[in-house]
């Protein structure tokens, strides 16, 4: 095998640090993926593993054809590289240790076939029997390639294995055979040989200790921290959260995208401690419906139970509340410094940043030559939500297309926006290209809407190129 889980790991560790310009960091994400998936076919063929690789998609920093180089890409660019170090990281060892075992089990088999073979054979009865040597020759040596590599498999079980010299090759005969005999007893040290893996192989079953199981869980331990993740109730998200992220993803911090909301019912300490074992630092938005949630005064103070040897790493800003208010909730979050949202977000950036410095180098400003959009940076923060908003503009069109398609004066009965395209189909309005882009698109919709499908960035800017192009159709009925 070309490759090893551990080195593919650290290339795309590596890939974190050395990214330099769009089209260099998008080139090493693609060799990365061929190599790992060129790794997942070999070692664990038919297993799904390959689908599941390449569903993460392509570096966002890309599309249409065109580089994109402003922070936001990037961060959405390192953040797809660490999804897959934590996919890796979780599949890659369990595949490695599938395929480890079958090889252990194939070499097994194979001894104790060449075991069952030389006992039928040969007749220990006369230790001073021998053997002809083409024999004797073939089974020594077919023991040595499986004792080589059942060592190479777990070397921390059969590295004391001895190294057996092999008899010299009698003469040949004239027309090449050979003509000669060997000692039994080169026979029966093979199988004392064999019968002491098997008797290993047998006490320790198919679970055994392994180098393998250890070295990989080292693998397990690779962690890259985001910089920083958000908690904050859900009241607060479109004033303060989503407008704060944006803001310290402008800057190249590495933002937790999935922010934690708090909803009646969640727990509070739950939901911060998974943050922060992911992240560095954890900015709680400190506000009235944070404190509404009834959350206990002791539950709170506990998360400073997460700050070990001074080392700070709970962010509050206060939003809409007061010192009174928070030292009735929380006194040792009262007597913290915190940012005020009511001094401007620039303020409360510039004073998170004293304290968090992102992990990598990418917050240098964008140089883009192209206009702002506000749909691609909605895509790049939250793509769920662009393709909703996305598909809702298409459902307005086909509605809007059914009143005008109507008779004057005629009552339209209610219709899914599934029964106006196949009317329309019918009438001779849309092609069935259209029809057929539609259901595909509702699909991939539902598909994500239903099921919490994960999406990409690019995924959600395709959506809506192919959605538009529908909503242009429709609009023109």
């Amino acid at each position: 095998m070309s490759e090893t889980l551990d080195q593919l790991v650290n290339v795309g560790l590596k890939l974190l640090d050395d990214a330099n310009n769009p089209s260099e960091a998008h080139s090493e994400h693609e060799y990365w993926v061929q190599d790992v998936n060129r790794w997942l076919q070999e070692i664990s063929p038919d297993s799904g593993l390959s689908a599941e690789w390449a569903a993460f998609g392509s570096s966002p920093l890309v599309y249409g054809g065109a580089y994109y180089d402003d922070p936001r890409a990037w961060v959405s660019h390192l953040s797809l590289i660490r999804r897959r170090l934590k996919w890796l990281s979780e599949k890659g060892p369990s595949a490695v240790l599938k395929s480890h075992n079958e090889n252990v089990k194939r070499v097994i088999a194979k001894l104790t076939a060449l075991r069952k073979n030389v006992a039928s054979r040969v007749d220990f009865a006369w230790p001073d029997l021998h053997y002809h040597a083409n024999l004797t020759l073939e089974f020594l040596q077919r023991y040595e390639k499986l004792r080589d590599e059942v060592t190479k498999l777990q070397p921390d079980l059969y590295s004391d294995l001895p190294r057996r010299d092999l008899p010299e090759n009698p003469e040949t005969t004239a027309d090449g055979q050979i003509a000669g005999h060997i000692p039994s007893y080169y026979l029966k040290t093979l199988l004392e040989d064999i019968d002491y893996i098997l008797e290993i192989h047998s006490q320790l079953g198919e679970h055994g200790a392994s180098s393998v199981s250890k070295q990989l869980e080292q693998i397990r331990g690779e962690s890259v921290p985001w910089d920083v993740f958000i908690s904050h109730a859900s009241e607060d998200k479109a004033a303060v959260a989503e407008p704060l992220t944006n803001a310290l993803m402008d800057v190249g911090l590495m933002v937790w995208y999935d922010t934690i909301e708090l909803k009646i019912g969640d727990s509070l300490r739950g939901s911060i401690d998974k943050g922060l074992r992911e992240s560095r630092f954890g900015v709680i938005i400190l506000s009235p419906a944070f404190f509404g949630k009834h959350w206990p005064t002791l539950e709170l103070n506990g998360l400073a139970q997460k700050e070990v040897n001074g080392e700070k790493v709970i962010l509050p800003v206060w939003y809409n509340i007061g010192v009174d208010d928070v030292r009735s909730q929380s006194p040792l979050l009262a007597d913290r410094v915190a940012a005020q949202w009511a001094t401007g977000i620039e303020s409360v950036v510039a004073s998170l940043l004293k304290v968090i410095q992102p992990t990598t180098v990418h917050n240098k400003p964008a140089h883009s030559t192209l206009p702002p959009d506000p749909f691609k940076e909605l895509a790049m923060t939250s793509p769920k939500t662009a393709m909703m908003e996305t598909w809702n503009k298409l459902v307005s069109a086909i509605s809007d297309a059914a009143k005008r398609s109507q008779p004057p004066g005629e009552i339209a009965e209610p219709m899914t926006p599934s029964e106006i395209v196949n009317q329309l189909f019918q009438a001779a309005e849309i092609s069935d290209e259209n029809r057929e882009e539609f259901f595909r698109l509702k699909k991939w919709h539902d598909s994500t809407a239903l099921w919490h499908v994960h999406q990409e960035p690019k995924d959600a800017l395709g959506f809506a190129e192919l959605t538009n192009e529908l909503v242009r159709v429709f609009s023109a009925i």
